[in-house]
């Protein structure tokens, strides 16, 4: 996949819904637009259902924006 699609599927059908936000640009801090604990372990599992690869709350935590994880997904490993 490549990465600005990624980048968009993590924004738009991964992260926004959860959030209840309308948008949320690439660079968007996940936790200051009004993700939560719960809410990122939600947003985690949608990501390993989508795209596979195995991020966690931790990959979350030190860069919580759109872009951030997109490029974690990218070098995840795969989940079995």
């Amino acid at each position: 996949m490549r990465p600005t699609v990624l980048v968009l599927l993590v924004r738009l059908v991964l992260l926004v819904p959860l959030i209840r936000l309308v948008s949320l640009a690439a660079g968007d801090d996940f936790f200051a637009a009004g993700g939560t604990s719960l809410t990122a372990v939600r947003a985690l599992a949608r990501i390993r259902e989508r795209v596979g690869g195995e991020l966690g709350l931790a990959d979350l935590m030190e860069d919580p924006t759109p872009v951030g994880l997109a490029a974690r997904i990218g070098t995840a490993s795969p989940h079995h």
